[in-house]
């Protein structure tokens, strides 16, 4: 470590925003080299903030390879350099960044925003709401009702990267109206990327869909293979990934193809597999598995909700990533589920063939570990359920909602 003076940055009469008195220790990245200062400020939240003394602290690493420096007790961290950025105070915004999060009503987005909030990002969350809204207020956070469509009234002003959800979900909703679901999944998704970009916008998280693959015979699906989509869902999915590639010189792009989620939400989905065995098992005694056979990959809510604050503050690992820990067939889950819940197995044949192994290794190598299992979801559910908080209601089944409210 070496000590040095640095020049304040901060005008006399800045406001800093942090603890009620006492001192503020931030970091602040000092030039796109390798210097980090560490600022000290006093004084209160009512008053402002002046400087009282610096300390240049040198790093081994790049600080490209530091997108967010770390900070120490009541400090604050910043992005970048001097030359590019201005200090942003912990208490108030640890990040420094306005992320849109586009579904974000939906069932990953209800569990996303808040971890975003926690994390000290602005939110704006952008969602039609054909499903409601679950989202609790903040202040930080300005909820948007709107169709994703509507482009041109998308405000991206100020707004430092995208997470994008938004698409008409599975298989079933994508075939009800499949002009609807091309312009939704497919159509908003490049004018918004387009939109992003003349807009300055710098780093853009997609979800994608494990789904692309289609039917695999490989042991281990990995990035690279042929995608083979079956469905329109899988096949507008194909068509986005391969629009925001177009986009790699201008932002970091970062496309995830997540597994099966499971796992409980606020705005709960009944119709993904592990969700809807543990129901039936919770509601009627019986699990109803059609095939069985068929191997999938899975994710729980919180692995792939918190992936996605990973890759925010890691724009450098662009790229495309599959996001699935646990390949289970259908028969296994369902005897996960019986593990917490006595009911009885019927087997049905099924029209959905397919099938694969995904492997997540090349997501692995970017330090990301995941935290929950399957038997976390369903543990999980079963709690929700028997408290009371989750109820088996019409709305957390996607088609049946949008036959009744969406597409009639």
């Amino acid at each position: 470590n070496q000590e040095s003076t640095v020049p304040c940055p901060l005008r006399p009469t800045h406001q800093r925003h942090g603890p009620d008195g006492g001192q503020l220790k931030i970091a602040v990245n000092d030039c796109p080299e390798t210097a980090v200062h560490y600022i000290t400020l006093s004084g209160s939240r009512s008053k402002g903030w002046r400087h009282e003394s610096a300390v240049g602290i040198r790093k081994t690493q790049s600080s490209s390879r530091l997108p967010w420096l770390e900070r120490t007790n009541c400090g604050a961290i910043i992005r970048k350099c001097l030359k590019c950025a201005v200090l942003i105070c912990k208490d108030e915004l640890e990040n420094s960044m306005k992320i849109l999060v586009t579904g974000a009503c939906g069932y990953k987005g209800t569990v996303l925003v808040p971890k975003l909030l926690q994390a000290g990002y602005d939110v704006v969350a952008l969602d039609i709401m054909w499903f409601g809204n679950f989202l609790q207020p903040h202040s930080r956070l300005q909820v948007i009702e709107q169709d994703v469509r509507d482009v041109d009234s998308v405000d991206l002003r100020d707004i430092d990267a995208i997470i994008h959800l938004s698409s008409v979900a599975n298989d079933p909703c994508s075939d009800l109206d499949p002009k609807l679901t091309w312009e939704i999944s497919a159509l908003a998704t490049m004018q918004l990327a387009d939109k992003a970009v003349r807009n300055g916008v710098k780093h853009f998280i997609y979800a994608s869909s494990g789904s692309v693959y289609g039917v695999k015979d490989e042991p281990q699906v990995t990035e690279g293979l042929e995608l083979k989509p079956i469905s329109e869902y899988n096949k507008t999915k194909m068509v986005a990934e391969r629009v925001l590639l177009s986009y790699v010189a201008d932002m970091s792009v970062q496309i995830v193809r997540p597994a099966t989620v499971c796992g409980y939400s606020p705005r709960m989905r009944l119709d993904v597999a592990v969700n809807m065995l543990t129901m039936q098992a919770l509601t009627r005694g019986e699990i109803t598995v059609l095939g069985g056979g068929q191997t999938r990959p899975n994710i729980h809510i919180d692995d792939i909700t918190d992936l996605y604050v990973f890759l925010l503050s890691h724009p450098e690992c662009a790229g495309i990533y599959n996001a699935g820990f646990e390949n289970l067939s259908i028969l296994a889950i369902a005897d996960l589920v019986r593990e917490h819940v006595a009911a009885t197995v019927v087997v049905k044949e099924s029209n959905d063939p397919r099938s694969y192994r995904v492997n997540s290794d090349k997501l692995l190598a970017t330090g990301f570990a995941p935290k929950k299992t399957v038997n976390d979801a369903i543990r999980e559910i079963v709690e929700k359920f028997q408290s009371g908080v989750l109820k088996d209601e019409e709305r957390y089944y996607n088609l049946k909602w949008m036959q009744k409210t969406v597409v009639q």
